[in-house]
């Protein structure tokens, strides 16, 4: 996907497939995580500055079971976890 993504909804997100470029510690490797309806992210740390070379300020605790994500330790830019997770209740 080569559109522009920024200010879209959770819900558009996972509509339009969506992924998520995190580093993951357990694997040694970068990998991109599709936003679904199960992913989980909690944030373990953020810190004040890069954790790693590409910007990645946030250490999150992952989990998707329809990609048998569970427990994964991963770096993440702290705007794509605004962009999927902050608001998610406020279609409730």
């Amino acid at each position: 996907m080569n559109e522009e993504v920024f200010g879209i909804s959770r819900d558009e997100m996972i509509q339009n497939g969506v992924s998520l470029y995190m580093y993951d510690f357990e694997e040694a490797e970068w990998m991109t995580v599709e936003c679904t309806e199960d992913l989980d992210i909690k944030i373990l740390v953020h810190a004040d500055g890069e954790i790693n070379d590409s910007g990645h300020e946030l250490l999150v605790l992952v989990n998707q079971p329809s990609a048998s994500i569970k427990d994964s330790y991963m770096t993440m830019l702290c705007a794509d976890y605004i962009d999927f997770m902050v608001g998610e209740d406020d279609n409730e």
